[in-house]
């Protein structure tokens, strides 16, 4: 009788190796989401309470300039980054990034599923034949 080919005999090298690889997508998934967030547009430093100095924005300036960068001041009338300052007065649309909490529960817990049904597999096709038959 010819065994299926899923039943095959691993290594247990590759069982484990699998496993790794699994456990390495998991650990990338689990890294956090994140999404950029569109604010209220300030007009003073007094009403940038959604923005604080360390987020990364996306400002698209009355010009038509995208800019992106890293908020390391707010001044009075402008928010400066590395190379870069953009007075309130010029500011279009401006947008946030956050973390999306939401996103990376979704993706950690497929990145669980995922990793079981990689370990599952792997274990099947090296310890044995798979769920037993019901069939009469």
């Amino acid at each position: 009788m010819n065994a299926h080919p899923l039943h095959a005999a691993l290594p247990l090298t590759q069982v484990c190796r699998s496993t790794n690889v699994a456990l390495l997508c998991a650990s990338l998934f689990l890294t956090g989401c994140t999404t950029m967030h569109r604010v209220a547009l300030p007009t003073s430093a007094s009403s940038t309470s959604a923005i604080h100095v360390g987020d990364h924005v996306q400002v698209l300036t009355k010009a038509g300039q995208t800019l992106s960068f890293t908020v390391s001041q707010i001044e009075p009338a402008a928010l400066v980054g590395e190379n870069v300052r953009v007075a309130f007065s010029d500011i279009a649309d401006l947008h946030v990034r956050r973390a999306d909490h939401g996103k990376t529960a979704r993706f950690a817990t497929a990145a669980v599923l995922l990793t079981g049904l990689v370990i599952l597999i792997s274990y099947a096709a090296k310890f044995g034949p798979g769920l037993p038959s019901f069939a009469p």
